[in-house]
């Protein structure tokens, strides 16, 4: 009797030793699972990262496009109320620097009213004297301090394009196709040109009006 009780508890104590650890598939599949989270961890560790990088870009092309809208805004609706609505607003010879493919570039300081704006590309992005954004003093022909400079690449590849349209006066949120009216439509779009490919980072658009003299 004293025997078999012997031999079973020594047969528990054996199966308790088997039992105690992992075996090599556990193991594995342990490993394996271990390996899964960090590369979901390391998933939303990247997308998290993008997501930070799309939001100051956003923020930083808003703070331009509102730049320019305000300045487009702060000039007159028209040059010469007495001739009426350009059928497509533009500036006058003279007025701007360089015309090319359609596109006007260069300086603003000719420009003398809300329509001289349309179809404007600032390339770099510039303030109304042809000096870059991050590098000038706000609204001069001057620079700031060198140590305030924004980082040289850092907009190399930005501009910025400026369009002004006759807004529909039924649908203020609607541009015209064709014809005028007494409301426009200022757009400022920011874009990034990379290659052959131009991405849209931000765009603005505001209507204002003609109240007359």
């Amino acid at each position: 009797m004293n025997s078999l009780i012997s031999l079973s508890t020594a047969s528990k104590r054996s199966l308790r030793k088997k039992r105690s650890g992992f075996s090599l598939v556990e193991a594995i599949m342990a490993l394996s699972m271990m390996s899964f989270a960090g590369s979901i961890l390391l998933m939303v560790s990247n997308t998290s990262i993008d997501t930070a990088d799309d939001s100051l870009e956003q923020l930083m092309a808003r703070g331009f496009a509102e730049r320019l809208m305000d300045e487009v805004l702060s000039f007159p609706y028209m040059d010469d109320p007495e001739g009426g609505n350009q059928a497509t607003p533009k500036p006058e010879t003279g007025e701007y620097v360089t015309l090319a493919d359609g596109y006007y570039y260069g300086s603003r300081v000719g420009f003398d009213d809300t329509g001289d704006f349309n179809l404007y590309v600032a390339s770099p992005l510039s303030n109304r004297f042809g000096v870059e954004l991050g590098k000038d003093a706000y609204n001069s022909a001057g620079q700031r301090l060198e140590v305030a400079h924004v980082q040289n690449d850092l907009f190399d590849t930005w501009y910025a394009l400026i369009q002004v349209k006759y807004a529909d006066p039924n649908d203020l949120s609607q541009d015209l196709s064709s014809g005028t009216s007494d409301y426009r439509s200022a757009n400022v779009i920011i874009f990034d040109s990379v290659g052959d490919t131009d991405r849209e980072i931000y765009r603005i658009r505001r209507v204002y009006s003609f109240l007359g003299q």
